[in-house]
């Protein structure tokens, strides 16, 4: 799978990498979304962060999307949400032709290697579980080319 922040013309292992980059990050857990989120944008390393409280907020965001040049580049998604969990978020999102090429990163603070391989069955590209600091998040994804050459398309890391 290609994603163009991937490919911005700088070194795969700079942080660099995704500074042009569109995150999204979905969450039910309101006090966890704004964590993150204000994480992001202290990291200043994305061009646009997009929250979602909710798998089901988060599809609704992205149906509103038009242009498919706006849309993310990268999402973040819980993997423990009521109603829609984060698999099955990242199976919808695989079905539609812009979700093709993001990079969906479930996270979670279950340890279970069975909800580990169902997220990444359902199309993420990657599970870790959830950081107590974006700096590891941020490190994760600026590694995720090399990874993913090393693992094929998907790899499950415990940070």
């Amino acid at each position: 799978m290609n994603n163009p922040c991937w490919d911005a013309g700088r070194s795969e292992n700079s942080i660099m990498s995704i500074s042009l980059c569109r995150l999204m990050i979905v969450d039910d857990d309101d006090d966890l979304l704004f964590l993150m989120e204000q994480m992001a944008l202290r990291a200043g390393v994305f061009s646009e962060i997009i929250t979602a409280l909710g798998a089901q907020s988060g599809l609704k965001i992205l149906g509103e999307i038009t242009d498919g040049s706006k849309w993310p580049d990268i999402i973040v998604t819980d993997l423990k949400m009521p109603v829609i969990n984060g698999a099955e978020f990242a199976r919808h999102i695989r079905q539609t032709v812009d979700g093709a090429r993001t990079t969906v990163i479930c996270v979670s603070s279950s340890l279970d290697p069975q909800e580990q391989r169902a997220s990444l069955e359902a199309g993420c590209d990657a599970f870790m579980t959830k950081p107590d600091d974006l700096a590891a998040l941020r490190q994760f994804m600026s590694s995720l080319p090399s990874r993913r050459r090393k693992h094929g398309d998907s790899a499950a890391v415990q940070t």
